[in-house]
């Protein structure tokens, strides 16, 4: 197929948009109807052939069971940010379709990779000149200022697969290859965010595995040493020790009453709510609904004890309580499928972004459904080309 846009185009609006994740909400939405229309132009003599495609059809499907779960209660904001906030999925889909050549070269994977890494000069800044004052933020999770709105998860989410791009991808020359993948895991165990941790625990039990696979004892002498320097960390870097001494006052709490004003100690209380109700078999409610029942639950069970969240601290706590049980199976078997369907970068992604959904509703956030329409997406579709 004659190509109609430009690759120079499409690498540049990649570029922006992944500079948009970090600066501005408002330019990432627009940037994302940008891709469509350059998509539309691109796949003009075969836009329908494209609709028919696996991707493309499973990005569809969170919308429509959005859709059918709004039409069969009542109708709300909630409802449409759930659909706008989806529709980044098959815009991202038929987009992947449309360029193909642009996904399969390495240029979005360094990109990626090099705004991940600017993007650290933010938390190292506030942490360097804050380093003495950081208990103001520990109410949050965070031990240092971050890009996406302050949306630690996410944005630690988008640097851990940054990482994941440099281990399983030649990006750069040797030197920069080990340089690059060194500091960013560094700035990781350094940021303090346990989502962050997680990816890299789960990076590093992917790495082990190849590697004991391919029996290279000089690789394997590596791994072990980041491992050791990593657990090290414990000792030596003052915001781990923080950020462990943190968690360990939040969770070894008898009573979440004394905990309400920090994350963790907010994260129990709503999910304990939304799971009280699903034992009461209170399902199926729709979003507004789901959200008033889980206010009065956490009255019941904390009075005079109020949040701001609109939704529990897990995915599937909200699909279920939202949309019923069916749904919430059809959206775990969606989320799961790529998995499933083929072997590929794209699967330690994806269990990443799952992994993160345990502990907060990842797939409701614009951050979060960018995350799996614009790294995993693309990685999927490069797996299933290469059969």
């Amino acid at each position: 197929m004659q190509r109609q846009i430009h690759p120079l185009i499409v690498a540049t609006t990649f570029t922006c948009m992944v500079a948009a994740l970090l600066w501005s909400r408002a330019a990432l939405g627009i940037l994302q109807g940008v891709w469509l229309l350059l998509a539309l132009v691109e796949l003009r003599n075969s836009f329908f052939r494209v609709l028919t495609s696996e991707i493309v059809i499973w990005s569809f499907i969170p919308i429509l069971v959005y859709l059918l779960v709004g039409l069969t209660t009542n109708w709300s904001e909630t409802d449409n940010h759930l659909l706008g906030t989806t529709a980044m999925l098959p815009i991202a889909a038929i987009s992947t379709m449309a360029f193909p050549y642009f996904w399969k070269e390495n240029w979005w994977k360094q990109s990626w990779v090099i705004l991940a890494c600017c993007s650290t000069i933010l938390p190292i800044s506030s942490l360097v000149q804050s380093l003495d004052s950081l208990s103001n933020i520990y109410g949050s999770g965070q031990v240092a200022e971050v890009w996406m709105e302050k949306d630690h998860v996410r944005y630690s989410l988008f640097v851990s697969l940054g990482v994941l791009l440099l281990l399983q991808t030649k990006l750069f020359n040797k030197l920069w290859q080990h340089l690059l993948s060194g500091y960013l895991i560094l700035f990781l165990v350094v940021l303090g965010v346990r989502t962050g941790w997680m990816v890299l625990l789960l990076i590093g039990v992917v790495e082990f595995i190849k590697i004991v696979k391919s029996q290279s004892a000089k690789k394997l002498k590596w791994l072990l040493i980041l491992a050791v320097l990593m657990a090290s960390s414990v000792w030596l870097l003052p915001t781990v020790q923080r950020k462990i001494e943190y968690s360990l006052y939040q969770w070894e709490s008898v009573s979440g009453k004394e905990l309400v004003n920090y994350s963790d100690g907010t994260r129990r209380i709503v999910n304990k709510a939304g799971i009280t109700l699903i034992q009461e078999r209170k399902t199926g409610l729709g979003w507004q609904k789901m959200q008033e029942q889980i206010d009065e639950k956490i009255q019941e069970q904390y009075p005079n004890w109020h949040h701001n969240f609109s939704w529990p601290f897990n995915q599937w706590i909200f699909w279920v309580i939202g949309g019923g049980w069916i749904f919430g199976l059809v959206l775990s078997g969606w989320l799961m499928y790529p998995i499933i369907r083929s072997k590929g970068m794209h699967v330690v992604a994806l269990l990443a972004l799952v992994a993160s959904c345990l502990v907060e509703c990842t797939l409701n956030y614009q951050y979060g459904v960018w995350l799996l329409a614009w790294c995993i997406i693309p990685l999927w579709a490069i797996s299933l080309r290469r059969g």
